[in-house]
């Protein structure tokens, strides 16, 4: 029975992923921005201090003007006179009282989960498989967010070694992770006790029963990362509802906002490419999505250099833009309009060498040392004239639990 639990559970992660990197194919590369007519000026935020800081979340403040105003005055900042505002700054300064939350703060982040993300696609191989660990994320002394991507043959973590023996491996595997400001919680039942997968040992979960330290719906999210030169894998940040899930036709309800996926590297001419992502109404039957490719001219992202991705979302639109330049805007989805939460993620090729928007990203190396993400700021910015249009999870819907 063990075995065919095994055996059911990795076609399912299989399945997942290879949804996964079909709902965001795209071969085609455009060569100019798709704009489609919409205002994609950037926010002027010069007059707002760059300095950390976090507005908290509170969904009975973000939505009501009048309480979000009495807050910022007690903390001492004034909107500009367009109505933004700061709800996030984070530069990853070190500081040692965080070392128990990989560095970061506790009070907004918290690790992606932890486990195996793809299962080997390689049967002969089950050392292929991706998996996500709070260990390979950290904070350095310069004031970046790592993550760190490599194969590991003896990886020592109970959890990863747990789910690596029920894949038939042994512990050795590629390994990566991520971070958020979403946490997932176990289900239990009457008696308060856990529940968990017989299949591989893990506690269950729900989406819809997500708890957050962040979340939020439109402003300005903008982030400066320097990527890995390193094939075989990609970096992501991205913004994700619970409620993505819920299969309704629209991606009002909530809805995957993929603002970069560096999954460019492999060949020459690749390197200057990058691809942004939405996709809704879950990752299984009803899913959809849309996706571009833009090719960035002599813009190479893998330069060694810091570069930074950032979205406008905006109630009726998104603009997604590298290094500040706009290269798509769009409505597709019908626009979220309920809060998300971020997401800072790596993935590692699980055996078959292909990634998102159908690329093709080669073979990870396991004797080339490991990819290094650096992060080095996230900054959150809300708009006073679109909290009217902030709309609360409906759970409407037939629910996806796929993911």
């Amino acid at each position: 029975m063990k075995n065919v639990l095994r055996i059911a559970l990795c076609l399912s992660l299989c399945i997942a992923c290879v949804f996964t990197a079909a709902a965001c194919q795209n071969n085609s590369v455009e060569k100019e921005p798709i704009l489609n007519g919409f205002d994609v000026t950037l926010p002027d935020l010069s007059g707002l201090s760059a300095d950390k800081y976090f507005f908290g979340y509170d969904e009975d403040v973000d939505a009501d003007e009048d309480l979000v105003l009495k807050r910022l005055e007690e903390d001492g900042i004034t909107p500009t006179e367009d109505g933004w505002y700061p709800t996030l700054i984070d530069n990853f300064d070190y500081n040692a009282d965080y070392a128990d939350n990989m560095g970061l703060d506790p009070d907004i982040w918290t690790a992606s989960v932890h486990g195996v993300r793809w299962a080997s696609q390689d049967g002969k191989h089950p050392e292929y498989a991706c998996y996500w660990c709070p260990e390979m994320v950290s904070v350095s002394g310069d004031g970046y967010a790592v993550i760190r991507s490599e194969y590991i043959a003896d990886h020592d973590c109970e959890e990863c070694n747990a789910n690596a023996e029920f894949f038939g491996g042994s512990g050795a595997g590629r390994y990566t992770g991520g971070f958020e400001t979403r946490i997932e919680t176990p289900l239990t039942d009457d008696e308060g006790n856990v529940l968990y997968n017989e299949s591989n040992d893990r506690p269950q979960t729900d989406y819809r029963q997500d708890e957050y330290l962040f979340r939020q719906a439109f402003g300005y999210f903008e982030t400066r990362i320097r990527l890995p030169r390193k094939t075989g894998m990609w970096s992501a940040f991205w913004l994700q509802s619970s409620y993505q899930r819920m299969v309704d036709g629209s991606g009002a309800d909530g809805t995957e906002i993929d603002v970069y996926e560096s999954a460019f590297l492999s060949g020459n001419d690749d390197v200057r490419r990058m691809g942004h992502a939405l996709l809704w109404d879950g990752y299984a039957d009803g899913a959809q999505s849309s996706a571009r490719v833009f090719d960035l001219g002599d813009n190479d992202l893998y330069d060694g250099n810091f570069h930074t991705f950032a979205l406008l979302w905006t109630p009726e639109y998104y603009v997604f833009y590298v290094d500040g330049k706009p290269y798509w805007a769009t409505d597709d989805g019908d626009v979220a309009k309920v809060r998300e939460f971020l997401r800072f993620t790596c993935e590692i090729d699980a055996g078959d060498e292909w990634g998102p928007h159908g690329q093709k990203i080669g073979a990870f190396d396991h004797d080339g040392g490991a990819g290094i993400t650096e992060i080095d700021y996230v900054r959150v910015y809300q708009k006073l004239d679109w909290l009217d249009d902030i709309k609360d999870d409906s759970g409407e819907g037939e629910y996806s639990p796929q993911n």
